[in-house]
């Protein structure tokens, strides 16, 4: 008797699982569709990233299937001579505006010479979501060293829903966290996808900040009418922090599962943060609740301008306005101390709610290397090295080909110390 209790018990814990699993489905399905254009191709549109490259009866080759100028046209045999690097990552890796030549994976080939043979695979335009399958095919290349440097496009291309997933994202996302472990959403979730309609663009947000959310990731930015000098109010800074909480939290979780993923199948993962150039001004700064909003744009406007009484008193009322950090990194940075200047500018980064790469990322993708006893590469260092010298910079998140042979350089450097390439050669 106590058996069947049991297994009763189960069935029906369950079904209401599964029950809340579609009852959260179909309401982000009945809200608009997903907020921040562009986005990557739907996950279940699976991108099989290798394609075959042989020609006539010569050995068998592969290479990155194109996607446009989104991908560099590489053919590599399919069984490695020597061994292989790959560079994994946004357009930071793929050498956003530079010739293949160029991009710091290129670079990466010349420090090594022909010992080794390092492959660009970098997708522009996609973020840890869209990279996972590009990852899994490391093992199929027979790839040595995979070098994961993702994490500028977490803010930027992930997908939200309007309804109950866009009010409170992360209460969401525990709750359907803990639905997928009964095992039974997944046939629920393609049953009700399969039949429910998908929700017009048309269709008006239930809560109107969200519609605000929607248009500010947009890319590029609008010009923020609606919030002067670059100033949220607290109910829209409350929305998008939710929002970048949900990024990071996926983002831990879709590069957890590729240094997994690598290490079971005897590819060595080096995670690496990414440097962005610190002294890019902010895009759009919070403000608290209760805070009195005039105030606040008026005094961020003048500490903008270089007002050293609006700026202390901007800090002492709003200690998580990012355009003050910014100010005070360039007040720092003109008293000559140079790592105060970039803790101000790193803060400014971190809070900034229209920033690409951020510290926060670089911080979990540390964590994420140490838990998994990956080696991991702190390319962050060099946005304070390069503090004051723009040469190594296209923009706030892309290197200049001089910025890309510095990577290059460094990531050379870490490689050889964790033993994962050829030392340089006598005098070189």
């Amino acid at each position: 008797m106590s058996l069947r209790r049991a297994l009763f018990g189960l069935g029906v814990t369950a079904a209401l699982l599964g029950l809340l699993e579609a009852t959260l489905t179909v309401a982000a399905l009945l809200g608009a569709p997903d907020l921040r254009p562009p986005l990557p191709a739907p996950r279940a549109e699976v991108w099989n990233p290798l394609c075959d490259a042989t020609v006539g009866d010569g050995p068998k080759s592969l290479r990155i299937c194109p996607r446009g100028d989104r991908t560099r046209d590489a053919v590599f045999l399919a069984t490695p001579d020597r061994p292989r690097i790959v560079a994994v990552g946004e357009s930071f890796v793929h050498g956003l505006r530079l010739p293949a030549d160029q991009a710091w994976p290129a670079a990466l080939q010349r420090q090594f010479g022909d010992g080794v043979e390092v492959l660009n695979w970098g997708v522009c335009g996609t973020s840890s979501d869209g990279l996972e399958d590009v990852a899994r095919s490391a093992p199929r290349a027979g790839v040595s060293v995979a070098l994961l440097a993702i994490g500028n496009n977490e803010y930027t291309m992930a997908p939200y829903r309007e309804g109950v997933g866009g009010r409170w994202p992360l209460l969401t996302d525990d709750l359907l966290m803990l639905s997928s472990r009964a095992h039974i959403y997944g046939l629920l979730r393609s049953v009700l996808l399969r039949h429910l309609p998908p929700a017009g663009p048309q269709r008006a947000f239930s809560h109107p900040r969200q519609a605000d959310l929607s248009r500010l990731h947009g890319r590029p930015p609008p010009g923020l009418n609606d919030h002067p000098e670059g100033v949220a109010d607290a109910e829209l800074t409350a929305l998008v922090e939710q929002a970048r909480a949900l990024d990071e939290r996926y983002y831990q979780r879709r590069l957890r599962r590729m240094i997994t993923d690598l290490q079971a199948h005897g590819v060595r993962p080096v995670v690496l943060s990414l440097p962005s150039h610190l002294e890019g001004r902010p895009t759009l700064a919070g403000s608290t609740a209760g805070a009195d909003l005039g105030w606040v744009r008026a005094t961020t406007a003048r500490a903008k301008a270089g007002d050293a009484a609006a700026l202390a008193a901007l800090l002492a009322e709003q200690p998580g306005n990012a355009f003050a950090w910014h100010a005070e990194g360039q007040r720092r940075a003109r008293a000559g101390d140079r790592a105060g200047a970039a803790e101000a500018y790193r803060r400014a980064q971190d809070l900034d709610l229209l920033a690409d790469g951020t510290p926060r990322i670089a911080a979990l993708a540390r964590a994420e290397a140490a838990r998994a006893g990956a080696p991991f590469l702190d390319l962050e260092a060099l946005g304070e090295a390069w503090l004051g010298d723009p040469t190594p910079w296209l923009d706030r998140i892309h290197v200049s080909a001089a910025g890309a042979e510095a990577v290059a350089a460094e990531v050379a450097r870490g490689l050889r110390a964790h033993g994962l390439a050829p030392p340089p050669a006598p005098g070189g």
